[in-house]
């Protein structure tokens, strides 16, 4: 009798657990490259069934809860990046089993995907805790209903690393007037003609600054003034950074001076 209760407990118990499971809803969400990669992403990614990407960390939060499941201590079955379907039509997808969480999502609530890129990079995101890769995220809303998940149709994709190297560029600005802030030619170094004032722009391109150099102002001064100097000479030091990256600016004056009084005197 004692044997057949405890048994009877047992399985009772056993029940229990299999009915508290949280029931299985899977998510899939299609990843795509930057349109600007000339590369498909099903030739970087080349798993299949239950199988993770070696290129990927997944991870995936239930905002409301806080809780957060990853690709670093579950398996393949349940949530992974991996390739979908048959040729043509096939896509690399993150997906991942609401049966991981303590209870399943209510509608409304969201969930953030979490993915970083582990190929090495220049350009790491610094997003923890993984700093030292490239990094996307998108949140989803979670929809009614017990089915799949499905974030897979055009407009809907997720855009993941490796990210287009991007290229630095750099922008001269050389504003040149008159101290009259009149209107005078002058020409540049390489011989254009410019009226003042003037703002002369070099780039956006590589960091050799175009602008430096000799300007003559070839213009006649006004009536009782001169030039101090007809030239005026460009540096680099007189370039200073603009907020922006990479933009630097620079101010130069031809300056006039008047013609001093002068006086004959005859004796």
């Amino acid at each position: 009798m004692k044997k057949f209760i405890v048994l009877t407990m047992f399985l009772l118990v056993s029940l229990s657990l299999v009915f508290a499971q949280t029931t299985g809803r899977t998510v899939y969400q299609k990843l795509i490259f930057d349109p600007a990669i000339s590369q498909d992403i099903c030739d970087y990614v080349t798993n299949t069934g239950n199988t993770h990407s070696p290129h990927y960390i997944l991870r995936a939060l239930h905002i409301e809860s806080g809780e957060e499941r990853g690709t670093e201590t579950y398996p393949a079955n349940v949530m992974k990046i991996a390739k979908i379907g048959n040729a043509p039509n096939q896509y690399v997808a993150a997906t991942f089993n609401q049966s991981l969480w303590p209870t399943p999502w209510p509608a409304g609530d969201h969930l953030k995907i979490r993915i970083w890129c582990t190929d090495a990079t220049t350009t790491p995101s610094g997003v923890e805790p993984y700093p030292q890769y490239e990094y996307a995220e998108k949140t989803i809303e979670v929809p009614t209903g017990t089915g799949a998940i499905l974030f897979t149709q055009a407009g809907q994709e997720m855009i993941v690393p490796p990210f287009p190297s991007v290229t630095d560029t750099w922008t001269y600005n050389l504003a040149i007037s008159a101290s009259d802030n009149g209107a005078y030619e002058f020409t540049d170094p390489l011989g254009g003609v410019h009226t003042t004032p003037a703002i002369l722009t070099d780039g956006p391109g590589d960091e050799e600054n175009g602008l430096l150099g000799t300007y003559t102002v070839t213009s006649e001064p006004p009536a009782g003034f001169t030039w101090q100097s007809t030239t005026i000479e460009v540096v680099a030091g007189d370039f200073t950074a603009a907020k922006t990256d990479y933009v630097y600016n620079a101010a130069k004056q031809f300056v006039l001076v008047p013609i001093p009084d002068t006086y004959t005197y005859n004796l």
